[in-house]
């Protein structure tokens, strides 16, 4: 607003300005209307008064000079106040611009805020002093039912506490009204809560105390635990059956126990089960249960007299389907024919479930509750899991009752196969005492005959002709072939006696292959062959074995190729190192390995035929029209040779594009070189590779390991008790608790997990165990006795795996360990077993 104001008057002469000359003041200022207003009338009244006073003054001159200089110096002095003023007016817009943009950025939070609160996955609800509702979001309504609009004003007691806890919360707030303390302030508390329509349910609540001035505030964040809860009971339900099932042999045996289990942990009053008639055409009664506090027993749903077809009632509606069923309220189901009973009794709600494995229904579980439930699909699909485990663990338990039984008939066999094979192993001792005495009785005429043959040659004895030359030279050569024969059969007869021993040295690759290389030429120069040696001098490879027995392979091959290769063929020797074998081979370590591949260019191996040549006296070539000599000893000895130094010996062939045997060894570092280890020998059982064949071995040899430990048993002077029982009766359940230990041993080997992860032994392996110190207790055993027979059995074990296993692998000390730590843990539990049944004699 623009304010002024306007004077005038005249001057009297003697003024400083001319006589009659009209004096004006102009006043202006730019001011809020208010201000404006009140400054206005200000000037007005002071310009009137500095007017009328003039006018009266003003015809004095000297004093009428002065009087202007003062209404002068009052002007300066009101314009210096309107511009103060209006700086003060413009101070106080700036002052409330900012306010109103503070007034935006609280609202915009308030905004966020209750956003945030709104959004919120648990339902919050502030308080005052007197728990009277001040907050309530939009979780809250959609938990207890009540809007916001109808719970801010109540307190909690009329709304969300149920009536057994309000007076225990009104001590609680008082008490932290007079002292500041709350025990259950800041904290996570499980408690019940109720929600508009009277029902109850588990909540997680924590409430946290916050002053505004005088006040206290309360702010509690709550949250629904029905689904965890529910969710805890099935998994509770789950492990309850699983013990009852271990403990159980059918389903007459396991069906009240499981009905009790199932429902104490899912909260469901009346259980009911049915079993398939061996018929397979009808559900039958098989047991019940009630709840110790069910109003009603609900014997009426439980009758032994009724059965169930296919889609008939509840459990044939399952037993159609396949699968679990709910039924909200029974006394209002069309497929019912228990209705009139169940309201009798009281019951509404009911589900069924199958007992099942694979497609094999074996029964029916069903459940009834006293209120009228709507379909809970969580429990049906916990309940359907129980079902198919319940009905595996069942198909499992008459599985290993087949195998104990099968494992009793194998172990009588085995004793059977035990005596035959120790009569074949006396028979094969005498064998080769007879081949190594026949060999040395024979070797001694035969070198006289080759020695005599040469000095006969040589003339000493007088001139010889050509054609008598001949004739000896035949006689050598015919000499010094048997004599090979007996240095093969020699051989074989020690690698199969376990008595063959290799040397275990660093050895330069060209060298071995140099020597038998030179062996050889004469035989392919003979045939008119070209043998090619690619094994580069300066490569400097060497390998770990025996020299001689490698260079005898060698000529074997070499020997082979050329026999069997027309003439104007080629025969090759190549050597390498190999990181990565091939598939066929077996052998022990991960290298690296030299490969020695002698390849030719003859009439190549029938599939079928591949492994055959291995076998002793056994050549490609078994015609009785074969064009080649030979034992068939040669290739057998050559793998049995290169087995024995760590090594392998595989072939690659087809008919009619000839062949190329392979020959690994162990790669050494160039110059002499410390031997592996102790030198091995080849037993009939090659050396096991890894935990999962340990196990294999130990599964192969359960029947050995149990007689060793009934021998023993039965010869033990602290178990004289020992000696009267049967088989059966002495076994108990070991047989069992071995297959479990040697079944996780493969399993572990053929995942790749951890053998320390099953030291704690599984819960078969702990059933087994506490089962059989009862069983002992029940035979008059005394604990010294148990704890006897459990040494007896791990020294089995070990020496079961020692003879299976040889070598001083990780693998192997692993397994010994687990081994020894299950076999401890199984004797602690048993006669923890034993005590108990002793107790309960008592």
């Amino acid at each position: 607003m623009r304010i002024g104001w306007k004077g005038a008057f005249s001057t009297e002469p003697g003024s400083s300005l001319n006589p009659g000359e009209a004096v004006h003041g102009v006043l202006a200022l730019e001011l809020p209307d208010a201000a404006a207003a009140v400054l206005a009338l200000l000037i007005a009244a002071v310009g009137a008064a500095v007017t009328w006073w003039l006018v009266q003054r003003g015809r004095a001159g000297a004093e009428q000079a002065r009087l202007y200089e003062q209404a002068e110096s009052a002007r300066r002095d009101l314009e210096h106040l309107a511009e103060q003023l209006q700086d003060q007016a413009s101070h106080l817009q700036e002052q409330t611009a900012e306010l109103e943009v503070l007034n935006e950025e609280l609202a915009t939070s308030e905004a966020r805020l209750r956003s945030t609160i709104d959004s919120s996955l648990d339902a919050i609800v502030m308080t005052d002093d007197e728990s009277v509702i001040m907050e309530w979001n939009h979780h809250a309504e959609r938990l207890f039912g009540w809007s916001a609009d109808e719970a801010i004003g109540q307190t909690l007691a009329q709304t969300i506490i149920p009536p057994r806890f309000r007076e225990g919360h009104q001590r609680g707030v008082n008490h932290y009204l007079a002292t500041g303390e709350g025990p259950i302030l800041n904290r996570r508390i499980e408690i019940s809560a109720i929600r508009r329509n009277g029902t109850e349910f588990p909540v997680e609540l924590t409430v946290a105390p916050a002053r505004s001035g005088t006040r206290v505030l309360f702010n509690a964040f709550i949250r629904d635990l029905t689904e965890r809860k529910a969710a805890e009971r099935r998994l509770a339900a789950e492990h309850a059956v699983t013990r009852v099932v271990a403990e159980s042999h059918t389903l007459h045996e396991a069906a009240p126990r499981l009905l009790q289990v199932i429902g104490e942990s899912l909260h469901w009053p009346v259980g009911v089960f049915w079993v398939m008639h061996e018929d397979g055409e009808r559900l039958c009664f098989a047991g019940r249960w009630m709840a110790p506090d069910a109003a009603n027993p609900g014997l009426g749903v439980a009758d032994a007299a009724l059965t169930f077809h296919r889609g008939q009632g509840l459990p044939g509606r399952v037993w159609e389907r396949g699968e679990p069923a709910w039924v909200s309220d029974v006394t209002r189901d069309a497929n019912f024919p228990r209705a009139m009973k169940a309201a009798a009794a009281g019951l509404h709600g009911a589900f069924a479930f199958p007992i099942r494995a694979a497609d094999d229904l074996m029964g029916v579980i069903e459940f009834f509750h006293e209120s009228v439930l709507e379909p809970d699909p969580a429990l049906l699909e916990a309940v359907d899991a129980i079902g198919r485990d319940i009905g595996q663990s069942i198909k499992r338990v008459r599985a290993e009752e087949a195998r104990d039984q099968a494992l009793h008939e194998l172990a009588e066999a085995n004793q059977r196969l035990a005596a035959r094979t120790t009569e074949a192993e006396s028979a094969n001792r005498a064998k080769t005492e007879f081949l190594a005495n026949m060999s040395h009785e024979l070797r001694t005429p035969i070198n006289a005959i080759i020695g005599y043959s040469e000095l006969l040659e040589m003339g000493i004895t007088g001139p010889i002709t050509p054609a008598q030359r001949a004739q000896l030279g035949r006689v050598r050569a015919s000499s010094q072939h048997l004599l090979g024969l007996i240095e093969e059969i020699l051989d074989l007869s020690k690698i199969e006696a376990g008595r063959f021993r290799v040397e275990r040295v660093a050895a330069p690759v060209v060298e071995t292959v140099d020597a038998a290389v030179a062996l050889v030429t004469p035989q392919a120069a003979e045939k008119g062959l070209h043998l090619a040696l690619e094994c580069d001098p300066g490569a400097g490879t060497w390998f770990m074995g025996d020299p001689d027995r490698v260079r005898q392979i060698l000529v074997n091959l070499l020997s082979n190729a050329v026999k069997f290769t027309a003439g104007g063929g080629r025969t090759s020797i190549h050597c390498d190192v190999s990181q990565a074998p091939t598939d066929d081979a077996q052998l022990p370590g991960p290298g690296p390995w030299v490969r020695l591949q002698v390849e030719d260019t003859g009439m190549g191996i029938a599939p079928d035929q591949v492994e055959a040549i291995f076998q002793p006296f056994v050549q490609a070539d078994m015609g009785r029209t074969r064009a080649h000599g030979g034992t068939g000893l040669g290739l057998t000895i050559s793998r049995q040779l290169a087995r024995l130094m760590e090594g392998d010996l595989t072939v690659r062939t087809a008919p009619g594009q000839g062949s190329c045997f392979t020959l690994w060894l162990p790669a050494a570092a160039p110059g002499p070189a410390p031997a592996r280890g102790p030198e091995p020998t080849l037993a009939v059982e090659q050396r096991p590779r890894g935990v999962s064949e340990m196990g294999e071995a130990l599964q192969a040899r359960i029947a050995d390991i149990l007689n060793a430990v009934n021998e023993r048993l039965r010869a033990e002077p602290a178990i004289p008790g020992a000696a009267g029982l049967t088989e059966a009766e002495l076994e108990d359940h070991q047989a069992t608790f071995l297959a479990d230990i040697a079944q996780a041993l493969v399993l572990i080997g053929q995942t790749g997990a951890d053998p320390a992860l099953m030291r704690d032994g599984s819960d078969i392996q702990r059933l087994i165990a506490n089962r059989h110190g009862l069983r002992r207790a029940q035979q008059g055993w005394t604990e010294e006795a148990l704890r006897r027979e459990f040494q007896i059995l791990r020294e089995s074990l070990d020496e079961a795996l020692h003879a299976s296993v040889r070598g001083g692998e990780h693998e192997l000390d692993a397994v010994r360990e687990v081994l020894r730590s299950l076999v401890e843990r199984a004797e602690e539990i048993s006669v923890q077993g034993m005590r108990s049944g002793a107790s309960a004699a008592e």
